[in-house]
């Protein structure tokens, strides 16, 4: 159930410049899931060979996520630049790319050039918790800037762990 409050004071604005993944990418996505014990950890049983991860991941719905949503996203510092006041979150978002040792200069000049980027992944488990696969820095960037970027979301039959 929505609160009267966060309809009204939705402040991010929906991201519509995504594309899908190239062939590149979604492998860079593959190999994130399949080369991180932790993830296949708290994801038990989600995927056990490569061609399942990319069939996933290339069929998933788009979406966008509520705040709410953004907010209890968990592998991702998103719901923390959410925290923060809206003059602050850019800065914290920057630290955290640079921290990553991610290119964040080139995706914050994308999203202010409107450049089509490929959706983050999120997977769904059967409680609706919401867990992020990959695209942590675009969805940091994303939520500094007002953006609310859609998501691909697949769908998890059990719990995230």
């Amino acid at each position: 159930m929505y609160s009267l409050k966060s309809v009204l004071y939705e402040s991010l604005k929906n991201y519509r410049h995504m594309r899908p993944y190239s062939h590149d990418e979604i492998e860079v996505e593959v190999d994130e899931f399949h080369d991180n014990e932790y993830t296949k950890n708290r994801l038990k049983g989600l995927w056990s060979k490569k061609d399942a991860t990319r069939n996933s991941i290339k069929t998933a719905p788009y979406k966008f996520p509520t705040e709410e949503e953004l907010k209890k996203l968990q592998n991702s510092d998103v719901g923390d630049i959410l925290e923060l006041p809206n003059e602050d979150r850019m800065k914290r978002a920057i630290e955290l790319a640079k921290g990553y040792h991610k290119d964040w200069k080139s995706i914050l000049d994308g999203l202010k050039k409107n450049t089509k980027f490929p959706p983050p992944v999120i997977v769904r488990d059967k409680l609706k918790n919401l867990y992020l696969l990959g695209g942590n820095t675009r969805l940091m960037l994303g939520v500094a800037m007002g953006y609310n970027l859609p998501v691909k979301i697949v769908d998890f039959k059990k719990e995230i762990q």
